[in-house]
């Protein structure tokens, strides 16, 4: 990203190179927004079933404003504000991803859940009362790791957190 951000730097004032920055940034998210909904979607269209449709739903707009929130990370670069402002700034910003991400996720394992269970349910006879628990799991997994990323992101120390969740 540094040299990304570097070839930006067309001006001397540090606020015109941040506008670029972000600029630049909303134009590459878009394009990256276009590519997945027009190529990534006529792959999916070989598919025998709708999962990856549905995952490329889910991951659209994740990975849309994943790329803004770079080029806002990248125009802080641009800024030169005291270290605890940049450092407050782009954790807030990973921690925005990590979060959104996170949303994407727990999205992501319930359609995979639903998809998987409801097809063993058909050869096995598994019933379909268990996708609630298992959605329930694997949000409180998904849940706790980002915590758990988000506390690292901020410098807080997780050694602690980490042994009583071995211990429990």
């Amino acid at each position: 990203m540094i040299e990304i951000v570097e070839t930006l730097n067309i001006s001397r004032s540090p606020y015109v190179n941040a506008v670029v920055a972000v600029l630049f940034f909303v134009v590459a998210a878009k394009i990256a927004d276009i590519l997945i909904d027009k190529v990534f979607r006529r792959f999916t269209t070989f598919t025998k079933n709708d999962l990856d449709d549905r995952i490329i739903d889910i991951i659209h707009r994740p990975i849309y404003f994943t790329i803004i929130l770079i080029g806002c990370a990248s125009a802080v670069v641009y800024l030169k504000g005291s270290p605890s402002i940049v450092f407050s700034i782009n954790n807030s910003l990973y921690s925005i991803a990590s979060v959104i991400w996170a949303f994407t996720v727990i999205k992501i394992s319930a359609v995979i859940i639903e998809y998987v269970t409801f097809k063993a349910s058909d050869e096995t006879g598994l019933r379909k009362d268990v996708v609630p628990l298992l959605e329930n799991i694997f949000k409180l997994v998904i849940i706790a790791a980002v915590l758990m990323v988000i506390l690292s992101i901020w410098k807080i120390n997780i050694t602690p957190l980490l042994a009583s969740a071995g211990i429990a």
